[in-house]
């Protein structure tokens, strides 16, 4: 029982990690000042899930970062509620609200970083190389966490 409830733990806990690192910070602070909500201080692994489920899927949220249309009222009580510069980060109209939000809604690490438009065989490959990287760093993390679990057991 106590095994499985670590490897619960370490799962939950590697997953948490994992999202927080898939996309820059920044989307989330960017939406609490642009998006109006009810809270003070909002949940930001919430968020940060609801916009990874956006990534795949923007029609299965209304609030999705795609499906948002923002009016002239919307500019105004952004840039008066939350004193944002305007030359920092360069919205002077409307549609630049959206423009910032869609800047930091995509996969923020490294593979997906880049744009390789103009050399997609380089993406393929490195592509490649990362994957490969990322299944060794798990199948060893997944041995290296049976082998104490069953010293785990045996010491019990």
């Amino acid at each position: 029982m106590m095994a499985w409830l670590l490897s619960m733990i370490l799962a939950i806990a590697m997953l948490v990690q994992f999202s927080s690192i898939l996309m820059s910070y920044r989307l989330e602070v960017d939406q609490s000042k642009i998006i109006a909500t009810d809270q003070s201080r909002p949940f930001r692994l919430g968020m940060r899930i609801h916009n990874l489920v956006c990534l795949i899927d923007p029609f299965f949220f209304k609030k999705c970062i795609a499906n948002l249309q923002f009016t002239e009222t919307d500019f105004r009580r952004v840039i008066v509620n939350n004193n944002i510069p305007l030359a920092p980060l360069q919205v002077t109209k409307t549609s630049d609200l959206k423009n910032l939000l869609e800047r930091n809604n995509r996969l923020f690490f490294f593979p997906f970083q880049y744009d390789f438009s103009r050399r997609p065989k380089l993406f393929i490959v490195i592509f490649t190389v990362w994957i490969l990287l990322l299944i060794i760093t798990l199948v060893l993390t997944i041995m290296v966490l049976s082998t104490e679990l069953k010293k785990l057991r045996k010491d019990r």
